[in-house]
């Protein structure tokens, strides 16, 4: 979908890919457990992990913008 960042490196920063995709599955993990439970049972801890989910899902999203803003510019 995106151009190779370099012939180096074709995939950018590794770390960070990993960051994302371990802060989206966990963020969606946490909405599919948190979302039913808040629904079922209206306790702080369920709105909560629902609040942590949306914070992690975002955190994700700007982290996958930032690892392909430069190859996207670039072109």
């Amino acid at each position: 979908m995106f151009p190779k960042a370099s012939k180096d490196n074709p995939h950018g920063h590794e770390g960070l890919w990993l960051a994302i995709f371990w802060l989206f599955n966990v963020g969606l993990l946490f909405r599919v457990v948190g979302e039913p439970l808040h629904l079922l049972r209206p306790e702080a801890l369920w709105a909560w992990l629902t609040v942590l989910a949306a914070i992690f899902q975002s955190l994700a999203a700007m982290g996958f913008v930032i690892n392909t803003w430069g190859w996207v510019k670039g072109r």
